[in-house]
């Protein structure tokens, strides 16, 4: 038997061959719109790879944030089989956006700066998809929201999930009344009472209110709460500026903007 034999395989009697007016594999992925979206603005080589590992991470982070949303749905409905399975797959999509850079590490900062400057202020600091996966998580800073105001679908989603409760509020708003308050007791010494509200914020979802209990802990809160700026006294309160109702607390660890409705 030649080796032209040897390397030979029958097609096997299940595979479709006429594809005329059927879904193809390239349809259903858009892969002519996919492949064809590395638009090079040098002839560097190394350019191609820049912009696919680019590409590919931004996937991946849709994917991510897909998935985090999924477990913010979850999370309110005491659907936590499904919340841990979809919250494991996020970090697995971490893992393969880590290792995704080794292969971007064989450009070296020479090759890079060969075609850098065509590019003008485009940064990946500007990635729609990243910033939105913070926002889910709990990583929130509104200012950020205006480095995407040239974009008015992008702004309108990203200040829509800003404002929205994160997954970070929704886990929080879950947590017993006990476990919470040990938190707050243990954080950085501050002395606070925590009351569970009847209805949560309308907007952030959060269901606590932390309030200071003497004029030493409220420094600390000050200290702490400098980005916010407020000043705080024992059993202060301000308007939230979310839902317009009562603020006691805004930001520590375990309680993220805590307001009632």
């Amino acid at each position: 038997m030649s080796d032209k034999q040897k390397n030979f395989r029958e097609l096997e009697s299940g595979i479709h061959t006429d594809l005329k007016d059927r879904l193809t594999y390239g349809e259903y992925l858009s892969l002519d719109t996919i492949l064809n979206a590395q638009n090079r603005l040098s002839t560097q080589h190394d350019e191609m790879l820049f912009i696919i590992i680019h590409q590919a991470s931004e996937l991946w982070l849709k994917l991510a944030g897909h998935e985090v949303e999924a477990a913010i749905g979850n999370v309110k409905d005491d659907d936590y089989r499904h919340a841990f399975k979809v919250i494991a797959r996020v970090k697995l999509i971490f893992n393969q956006l880590v290792n995704s850079w080794n292969i971007l590490s064989t450009m070296t900062p020479v090759d890079y700066l060969t075609f850098r400057e065509m590019l003008g202020p485009a940064s990946g600091f500007q990635s729609y998809a990243y910033r939105k996966l913070e926002f889910l998580l709990g990583n929130k800073n509104a200012g950020l929201v205006e480095v995407h105001r040239h974009d008015d679908k992008v702004y309108d989603d990203l200040s829509a999930v800003l404002t929205a409760p994160s997954l970070y509020d929704v886990v929080i708003a879950k947590l017993p009344m006990p476990v919470l308050t040990s938190m707050l007791k243990n954080w950085n010494g501050i002395s606070v009472s925590l009351t569970r509200l009847t209805s949560p914020c309308k907007t952030r979802g959060s269901k606590f209110i932390a309030t200071p209990t003497t004029t030493s802990s409220c420094m600390s809160w000050v200290r702490n709460l400098s980005t916010l700026k407020m000043r705080f006294k024992a059993g202060a309160s301000n308007t939230c500026s979310q839902c317009s109702g009562l603020l006691v607390i805004a930001k520590v660890p375990v309680v993220h903007r805590v307001c009632r409705s």
